[in-house]
């Protein structure tokens, strides 16, 4: 018979005393009420009223409690179908300073039959519906759950020395309360078990040549009575490494408070039972231990879970120094509850992911010190709740904003995985989707520092594959970003750092740490994993040790009936064959940075290649062409390089700047390149041990370009004639590379894009400042169709790199082109190659070529900056969209390689070089450090500018440096060249300068030099600035051959001396542009000139013409506007746009030229001239009056300045650009002024033709800046 019991008392709902001991005395005891009860009885204490546990009890339908429930420290048993904490209630086990000695468990009844009965019952809050299922011990909101059992500490240690198989005795790290009797784990220090693929092809994650689990499971014989020592009742079956970084775990599993199912659970199709709580007045669990829990393929029934507790911060909820062990599904689930604390646990044998947060809202949480071991795969149809499942972590880590400090990580698929989804999953969609601060994947990392991860079936470390909104995963980044995350800032507002600090990784069958994008990894000690570390995108490894064998040789085995080996390997399938990779590089963005890591024991043997640098293998794209690996590098008995070429592209494409010479020896640095991809050039040598070359540093710099075409490509009848294609290291060729007026040739074989992105893909890595033609083949080598539709793009590039290609189509094809980047631009045909800018095309039907230029057009000092280390990135994405007409199909006659083409003007430049050293500094002299810069000088551009571009090699460690070019002659005080700066000084910065008429006679004349400086100022290394080779002059200022005070020419006055009545000045917003028209200390003509400043974005000077003359009629006699302009003391130079508007709303705004500024760039050194043509600013087409002439700041981002300016005039002189330059100057670059150590070696090219190189810089379009310049 089912009894109902409940008791009214008057005693508090939960009595602490302050010593966090509970107050019992008021409390009734159990033995006293429920002496009768039988089987199945249902038990209620009501709300008010406290009952003491002092006796087990038989078998319960159910506990429900709404008043208080103490158990009291005595040994019994609690046993229930289900035990309820609610309405307010509280179950209470002992206190923080008074915990269960006794052994007091709980356990919970129920056969999987009811796993879809709701008999817990359910909550709703937030219109948010909980069910509770059966089989559990539940606290719902506002309740109470305090239970502090005596822990014998510590959780876990680890072992102080190493022990072999079949000894019984552990000398531990620290002493240890545990004693006779006690369960005990000791963790595997080999490799992760391997499921044997005949038996269990079902796991095909998992299988490969059969390896045994060696966690083991022991009990306790006997304690040292210092604690130090163990001895265990059997011996162990696997020896257990314990010396330098490796140290196997040790950890107690036993507690004084057990929950637990009963124990037919398991042949119950893994049906146990449940703690669930939700957000209460206190959520305490201390030293309990948790075994036969979870309900394997129900979702929401884990071993322990805080669920939907929201935040939780107020009342801090925690579990520590507990034990979750040989469970069905999970250890610890944080579901939409933030502020919990997980520290000090051991969590042993689960099936699935272990510590879990659910949905991806979950943040604030701390996970410190705990320690995860083993779990089990759980596929498709066995119970599996998310599909990956079958590739469980120790640790799921769905939100990186939590703390994951001290954790060890043994047993799993993957130790920690970070599988963050776009957006949170779920339940956390309702809470979350329209936050636009809550982007998982963007989010700040809070903290993950001193965790370890080893014995793990893949990766240590795992930052991918992460989840899509139905659960499944795809190849995703990590991209930290500050928020909000809004459609106009999809990514957030600035990149974040997220570093991961010193992390321990070691034998994991593939990567210590994997992962992508803009990640930080510090201090890191990587050992004995098949592949050290491999992160892509902006990524630093810094600090760290990586050792390919550590004297750790493991518990080998017989693999496949062979001999057993001197040591375990990582290779799932038994090659013991595998390549030892140190720091590979991902085939997928950059830059990545080795900085101040040793690389120990990777040794080459006949049958086992090793490298501490190496390419990912067999990676199907090729690499990022600009990667650094070489910052203050050691190796110790390792190989320091090692490319191993196979049958996908990623190796033949491989370059990395050695930046300081620590891996090649070569002072101040150099390239090491794959012996295929790139053109070689004198000085690079053959390194075999490498399978690598070691090249010089150059001026041109690489570039990789991309082209993505509908499929692979299709024989085409073997027009024309073909070429023999090598299948180097089993690859097959599918398109060629050549420099024009060469027949030397590279190739690329391609890959369909995966995930969800679509085409056939080819990367190649090319020198920059070079034309090219690109052909198409099959397998066999025979010419294929060039594709009629593709997009085509030069990434990876620096500013100022530009490539030309040339692509065969049959005579009569018709092509049409867009850009898809800004500005969006259809592509229009020109007749010759000498004609091509990047938005135009010309086919030639001599060569039957397609013609195409790329030009990196950003401007400055663009750089990637990596945590302090910058690198110039720019126009990474800038792709053109290409559609070919062939009528029939585009089978080309080949005809040849087309010979080196007349090039545009503005490509043309002149050579100049600076060496670089410490000696030549004035203030400070050195000779420790060395460097050279390279430069070429554009006396024409597309943008009209003078441009110098610059590269800056050099050897100095560290960050915060900073790069300028000064004015000073050799041994002399330099001053400022008050042009744009560049803000970052590591090695391999490039960029665009715009050069005055002044800067340019003051660098043809050798009286400029570039400075490197410390994060304190203090010069540390200088080279004087020279021409190599021929340099050319600028004539005089047009300007200064006339008065321009009284001109010959007829003028219509805008402003000279003063306003010319009616015209009148404004501003867009007055309150941040300052507008004097009466400026007397610096005046061109008469006796003042007009000041203005902008103070703010968004804003303009505006001549307005009001009055009795209303609006202007422009005479056609009037053919440009002049105006003379000077920055004003303190603002260097400030770029400006200048727009008209009408009467009737037409308007115009041109941003202006370099070839429009007599001195070419507008600062505060002299008055420049400027002179834009009426038809430029469209006044020629506009049919109404004009009303308003603006001008206005034209750089973005925005900074403050102040501009004088003179003399504005509608003029009747044609505005032409200013292209003059004097007779061509030959000059060659002296020797260093100082001895010490030797400069870095410039390098000629040979196997093709040099061609004359420059590159071109838009001037910055006025995007954000453009919304208040109405014309």
């Amino acid at each position: 018979m089912k009894v109902f019991a409940s008791l009214l008392f008057l005693s508090c709902l939960v009595i602490l005393a302050a010593s966090d001991c509970p107050d019992t005395s008021g409390a009734t005891r159990w033995s006293s009420l429920y002496s009768s009860l039988a089987a199945g009885a249902k038990v209620n204490i009501a709300a008010g009223s406290s009952v003491l546990l002092d006796v087990s009890t038989v078998v319960l339908d159910s506990v429900t409690i709404s008043g208080t429930l103490f158990v009291e420290d005595t040994t019994l048993e609690l046993k229930a179908g289900y035990v309820k904490v609610m309405n307010g209630g509280a179950l209470i086990a002992g206190g923080s300073d008074c915990p269960i000695t006794q052994k007091v468990t709980i356990t919970l009844y129920g056969s999987s039959t009811n796993s879809g009965v709701n008999t817990i019952g359910t909550e709703t809050d937030n219109g948010v519906t909980t069910q509770f299922g059966s089989k559990g011990l539940v606290v719902t909101t506002g309740g109470t759950i305090v239970m502090y059992g005596a822990v014998n500490g510590p959780t876990w240690t680890r072992i102080s020395s190493s022990v072999e198989k079949g000894s019984s005795t552990l000398n531990l790290k620290e002493a240890v309360q545990w004693k006779a009797g006690d369960t005990v784990i000791i963790t595997s220090t080999d490799y992760a078990q391997v499921y044997n693929y005949d038996k269990y092809s079902n796991f095909p994650e998992s299988i490969g040549a059969e390896f045994p689990d060696q966690n083991e499971k022991k009990q306790i014989q006997s304690v040292s009575s210092d604690g130090m020592t163990i001895v265990l009742t059997t011996p162990l079956n696997f020896g257990h490494w314990g010396k330098d970084y490796q140290f196997a775990e040790v950890a107690v599993l036993d507690r004084n408070i057990v929950i637990q199912s009963d124990p037919g659970s398991e042949a119950d199709n893994n049906y146990g039972g449940h703690i669930m709580m939700r957000k209460g007045k206190r959520i305490e669990l201390s030293g309990i231990e948790v075994t036969r829990m979870g309900q394997k393929g129900v979702l929401a029934r884990y071993p322990v879970h805080f669920h939907n507790m929201r935040f939780a911060f107020d009342i801090k909820p925690f579990i520590k120094d507990s034990s979750i062990h040989d469970n069905f599904q999970r250890c610890l689930v944080i579901h939409e509850s933030h502020g919990v604390t997980v520290s000090n646990n051991v969590a042993f044998n689960t099936f699935g992911h272990c510590f879990f947060l659910e949905d991806g809202g979950e943040h604030g949480n701390v996970f410190d010190s705990n320690l995860g071991v083993y779990t089990q795969p759980t596929v498709a149809g066995t119970g599996q709740l998310i599909p990956s499942d079958d590739r469980p972590a120790i640790f799921w880590i769905t939100n990186p904003n939590n703390t994951w400090t001290n954790n060890v990580a043994v047993g799993g698929h993957f130790g920690f995985w970070f599988g963050m989804p776009v957006k949170p999953r779920n339940l956390g969609k309702i809470y979350w989707d329209n936050d636009p601060f809550m982007f998982p994947r963007q989010l700040p990392l809070g903290l993950f520092d001193s965790n370890v991860a080893h014995s793990n079936f893949q990766n240590g470390v795992h930052i991918d594959d992460m989840e899509t909104s139905n659960g499944e995963t795809e190849l995703a980044d990590y991209r930290p970003m500050e928020g909000p995350y809004t459609d106009y800032y999809p990514y957030g507002v600035r990149p974040l750092e997220a570093r991961f600090t010193r992390t321990l990784a070691y034998k994991n069958r593939d990567f210590g740490i994997w992962g992508k994008t803009g990640l930080h990894f510090d201090e890191c000690v990587l050992q004995d994993n098949a592949k050290g570390f491999m992160v892509n995108g902006r990524t630093v490894l810094s600090n760290s040790l990586i050792t390919g064998e550590s004297d750790n040789v493991g518990n080998p085995v017989s693999i496949y009936g062979r001999p057993v080996e001197s040591r375990s390997y990582p290779s799932r399938w038994g090659d013991i064959n595998q390549d030892l990779q140190g720091h590979s590089s991902y085939d997928n963005g950059g830059p990545q940075f080795s900085v101040r890591n040793t690389f120990v024991n990777f040794v080459s043997t006949p049958d086992r290649k090793a490298g501490a640098l190496v390419p990912i293998f067999h990676g199907p794209f090729m690499l990022y062409p600009r990667n650094q690996f070489g910052h203050e590098l050691s190796f110790i008995n390792a190989n320091r390089v090692y490319i191993n070429y196979g049958p996908a592209d990623c190796e033949y494409g491989w370059n990395i700047l050695d930046a300081d010479g620590s891996v090649t020896g070569i002072n101040g640095g150099a390239w090491i390149q794959s012996n295929e991809t790139h053109f070689q050039r004198d000085g690079c040598n053959w390194k075999e041990e490498w399978n690598a070359y070691v090249c010089p540093l150059f001026a041109e710099g690489y570039i990789q370009f991309s082209l993505t075409s509908d499929s692979a490509p299709s024989a085409a009848g073997g027009a024309g004639t073909g070429y023999d294609i090598p299948k180097t290291g089993g690859r097959t060729i599918r398109s060629i590379v050549r420099p024009l007026g060469s027949d030397y040739y590279t190739g690329v074989k391609g890959q369909m894009q995966g995930a969800s992105l679509s085409g056939f893909q080819y990367m190649h890595n090319l020198i920059a400042r070079r034309s090219y033609s690109l052909e198409f083949y099959t397998d066999d080598g025979t010419p294929s169709y060039t594709p009629s539709s593709f997009t085509i793009n030069m990434q990876s590039s620096s500013p100022g790199d530009w490539i030309i290609f040339a692509l065969p189509y049959p005579s009569g094809t018709t092509f049409s082109g867009k850009q898809l980047n800004y500005p969006y631009g259809d592509l229009s045909e020109v007749d010759s190659v000498s004609k091509l800018t990047p938005t135009t095309f010309y086919y030639d039907s001599d060569t039957n070529h397609l013609y195409l230029l790329f030009v990196n057009n950003d401007v400055g000092a663009q750089v990637s900056d990596v945590f302090g280390y910058g690198v110039s990135d720019a126009g990474y994405y800038a792709p053109l969209q290409i559609q070919a007409s062939c009528g029939g199909g585009c089978q080309p006659t080949l005809k040849g390689v087309p010979p080196i083409p007349t090039l545009p003007s503005a490509l043309n430049a002149e050579s100049y070089i600076a060496d670089l050293q410490g000696c030549q500094s004035i203030v400070t002299p050195s000779s420790s450090n060395s460097g050279k810069a390279f430069f070429f000088f554009h006396p024409e551009s597309f943008s009209g500018n003078r441009e110098l571009h610059y590269k800056f090699f050099h050897d100095l460690k560290g960050t915060g440096l900073s790069i300028s070019i000064l004015d000073g002659a050799i041994g002399a005080e330099g001053k400022s060249l008050v042009t744009q700066s560049i803000a970052t000084g590591t090695t391999a910065s490039a960029g665009i300068w715009y050069l005055s008429r002044n800067q340019w006679e003051k660098l043809v004349a050798g009286n400029l030099y570039a400075s490197i400086m410390d994060s304190d100022g203090k010069e540390v290394l200088r080279g004087q600035i020279q021409c190599s080779g021929s340099c050319s002059k600028p004539s005089k200022s047009a300007a200064s051959l006339y008065d321009v005070c009284k001109p010959s020419y007829e003028t219509l006055p805008v402003y000279t001396d003063n306003l010319i009545s009616p015209i009148s000045t404004s501003a867009w917003d007055t309150s941040s542009i300052t507008v004097d028209p009466s400026y007397t200390a610096d005046v061109l003509c008469g006796s003042s000139a007009l000041r203005f400043g902008f103070q703010a974005k968004n804003n303009a000077l505006l001549f307005s013409y009001w009055g009795s003359q209303k609006d202007l009629v422009l005479d056609s006699r009037f053919k440009s506007l002049e105006f003379f302009v000077k920055v004003a003391p303190g603002y260097g130079s400030i770029p400006l746009s200048v727009g008209c508007y009408t009467e009737s709303g037409e308007q115009s705004m041109v941003n202006v030229k370099g070839d429009e500024i007599d001195n070419y760039v507008i600062d505060e050194t002299v008055w420049s001239r400027v002179r834009i043509s009426v038809s430029r600013l469209e006044l020629d087409t506009f049919s109404g009056k004009l009303k308003n002439l603006i001008i206005t700041y034209n750089r973005y981002p925005y900074v403050a300045g102040d501009v004088i300016i003179d003399e504005v005039r509608w003029i009747t002189e044609e505005a032409q650009a200013i292209t003059e330059q004097s007779d061509v100057s030959v000059a060659t670059a002296g020797s260093p002024i100082c001895s010490g150590r030797p400069s870095i070696v410039g390098a000629k090219d040979t196997n093709q033709n040099a061609q004359s190189s420059a590159t071109f810089a838009v001037p910055f379009l006025l995007v954000p800046l453009i919304a208040v310049l109405f014309i």
